[in-house]
């Protein structure tokens, strides 16, 4: 990851189960988000503050806090789309601490700002200004303070999205990327972190908005699954995912409710309030409009009696491969031989044993490349060479 600057502890109340529940709050065009791990949770945003979010939020918080208490209450940014909700959120449950970005510029446009200050400092919360390079944990949880970078504060930048929080939460090798309303200007800042590899969870900045999520910041983050919290069913970013990755990794509020990302730190499983089910594996990206399918097998090393031979291919990402060798006797059914899916950048391969019986000589290998109706297939040959195995 980038160099990390502070290592801290979240109080004594910490996250002592290894498994966590992400619930991406269905309130329409706003974020909340509240992370459950057993009897610790962090809530990242509150929404708006309206009646109808409220009731989404309330209810959710009901069902997952059941000692009354919120560890860790988050603000991205303050605007009012994001810290609206606190209010009633402080009035319901007793909060332990409270994060926030450096950027504490009052959101002049919303008229709830006055009385969520007031309710903070009500609260007499310890409040921590998060800063880039931090890293902070809670039991299992890590969480990296990616931005912002440098704040903005020229006047036309005044309480910019840009100084909004990024944070990467982290259990085990899976991970969420919390963007608040970061726009495309900002998120330049943020390339020069190297993300840990493992399944990834993209809360999509500024709820889908054209200003946010470019090509670049996919580029970077490579996300298996991106989550838009939105009141719209079509927002600008969909373009922008859609053009990369197959619809089906990008779930929006707006279509099936509160969204939830559950994860034991290996893998992860997604369910929709509209009861959806899916699993979280790597997102597959989709060819430009018009790609034509291309495919490109590498010479294949000649291998002994009882060796391990290996195919690779160069085909348009997403393509569903497959491979079929034939041996003197007739196709192999050696295991390593399944139909696969080409890569993010369209490379497949292949191993398996080639049995010590299998007669010397030369194989035929046939490789096939399929998608949007276009199909295409190749033959290579390779040597199996003789090592004395009876046969």
């Amino acid at each position: 990851m980038c160099v990390l600057f502070v290592v801290a502890c979240l109080s004594c109340h910490v996250c002592a189960v290894v498994s966590v529940d992400v619930h991406f709050i269905d309130v329409g065009a706003g974020d909340a988000i509240l992370i459950d791990c057993g009897d610790w949770e962090a809530l990242l945003d509150a929404g708006r503050g309206y009646a109808e979010a409220n009731t989404a939020v309330r209810a959710v918080l009901a069902e997952h806090i059941t000692d009354g208490v919120i560890e860790l209450a988050i603000l991205s940014h303050p605007h009012a789309d994001h810290y609206g909700g606190f209010a009633e959120v402080f009035a319901t449950y007793r909060v332990l601490e409270f994060w926030r970005s450096m950027d504490t510029t009052p959101d002049t446009s919303g008229p709830g700002y006055a009385s969520f200050s007031s309710t903070l400092a009500a609260e007499g919360l310890t409040t921590t200004l998060l800063t880039h390079g931090e890293t902070r944990a809670s039991g299992q949880l890590v969480w990296d303070v990616l931005g912002p970078g440098p704040l903005k504060t020229t006047p036309a930048h005044t309480n910019d999205n840009d100084n909004s929080l990024v944070l990467l939460l982290s259990l085990g090798n899976v991970h969420y990327l919390f963007m608040g309303d970061v726009e495309s200007g900002g998120e330049t800042a943020l390339f020069s972190s190297v993300l840990p590899i493992g399944p990834l969870v993209l809360k999509v900045a500024h709820h889908g908005s054209a200003t946010s999520t470019s090509s670049a910041l996919l580029d970077w983050a490579t996300p298996d699954v991106a989550i838009i919290s939105t009141g719209y069913e079509d927002p600008p970013a969909l373009e922008t995912l859609s053009s990369r990755w197959t619809l089906a990794s990008t779930w929006l509020t707006s279509a099936v409710g509160t969204i939830t990302i559950a994860t034991d730190g290996v893998s992860c499983t997604a369910v929709a309030g509209s009861g959806a089910v899916a699993g979280v594996g790597a997102a597959t990206p989709a060819p430009a409009p018009g790609a034509e399918l291309f495919l490109s097998v590498s010479p294949v090393t000649p291998t002994g009696q009882g060796g391990t031979a290996t195919a690779v291919a160069r085909t348009l990402p997403g393509a569903s491969c497959s491979i079929t060798v034939y041996y003197a006797t007739g196709p192999s059914a050696a295991a390593g031989l399944l139909p696969k899916t080409a890569d993010s950048v369209g490379s497949v391969s292949w191993s398996w044993r080639v049995g010590t019986r299998t007669s010397p000589g030369q194989a035929r290998i046939v490789i096939s490349s399929e998608i949007a109706g276009q199909l295409k297939t190749q033959v290579v040959y390779f040597q199996i060479v003789d090592t004395g195995a009876p046969g």
